[in-house]
């Protein structure tokens, strides 16, 4: 997400991804089979992380009625 703040959504390349993971553009390739992959799933990873920094007290399925 730093790199869409840096350059803007449309301007961010696997190219950039890659060298700010630290891996080739193949690795990439290897895990996902497009750009907006990545970025969807780093967007549903911050969301779900931002729900469960807000949620308080026990949400597991054994202490439901």
């Amino acid at each position: 997400m730093e790199l869409v703040q840096e350059k803007g959504y449309q301007n961010v390349t696997i190219s950039d991804i890659a060298e700010h993971a630290d891996i080739n553009r193949m690795t990439f390739y290897a895990h996902y089979d497009i750009i907006e992959d990545i970025l969807i799933i780093s967007n549903t990873i911050l969301y779900v992380g931002s729900l469960t920094e807000n949620c308080s007290g026990d949400l597991s399925y054994a202490n439901r009625p």
